[in-house]
């Protein structure tokens, strides 16, 4: 990476895009899923940052987040409810930090590719009173894992519609889950529903002790 000619100088995450999915309440009010899309373009570092959505009436809550090297995320803010429907937003990102990535290729296979994903089934009928993903996870790696986020986005066309995340708990070391999240409102026609694992493998806090040691960090 070079910035005003320097080498492996980090730069700033790259914000791709921006996007609201409005939805009408029955109290004449609009729930809002906010969301951006971002990238790390650092191939040897990870970063940490604050970020909120913000528009000229509106300035959401400040959140913590990370993006491993060369990786691309979604930042969300999920249901934030107005009076009215918000026409655009931005994504503001502050108090980053970054980190040298350490091995990370090696850590990458070991602890993120252990985690073996089904693809993620969306199911909507009349006879269930909401829609429904379910998905399995497996963890077939050596490391126990906790507070482990899952983020569930499901498409139209190539378009987000509906973002929703689940938490598990805990995941140990060759554990196989079943996975379902509830959708609690009507969603448009959805043609395909994504996965998105959110592991920062470079938090100790993420692991809880067995057999097998935390890795060194």
């Amino acid at each position: 990476t070079y910035v005003n000619g320097q080498e492996n100088r980090p730069v700033d995450p790259l914000i791709l895009t921006t996007g609201i999915i409005s939805r009408s309440l029955s109290s004449g009010s609009f729930s809002h899923d906010l969301y951006g899309l971002a990238k790390n373009t650092n191939p040897q570092w990870w970063v940490e940052f604050s970020y909120r959505f913000t528009n000229a009436a509106f300035t959401g809550k400040l959140q913590t987040w990370f993006i491993l090297p060369g990786e691309t995320v979604y930042l969300v803010s999920l249901g934030e409810d107005f009076s009215q429907a918000l026409g655009s937003v931005n994504l503001d990102i502050s108090k980053i930090r970054f980190h040298r990535a350490r091995n990370y290729q090696a850590k990458k296979k070991s602890l993120f590719d252990a985690l073996r994903l089904d693809e993620a089934v969306f199911e909507a009928s009349s006879e269930a009173p909401f829609p429904r993903t379910s998905f399995t996870v497996s963890n077939t790696g050596t490391m126990n894992f906790r507070q482990v986020r899952f983020l569930v986005v499901s498409f139209s066309g190539d378009n987000p519609a509906a973002f929703n995340t689940v938490t598990l708990e805990r995941l140990a070391s060759l554990e196989t889950r079943k996975v379902s999240v509830n959708w609690f409102e009507p969603l448009p026609f959805i043609s395909a529903t994504k996965v998105f694992p959110e592991i920062n493998f470079y938090d100790p806090a993420i692991f809880w002790q067995s057999s097998v040691s935390s890795p060194a960090l």
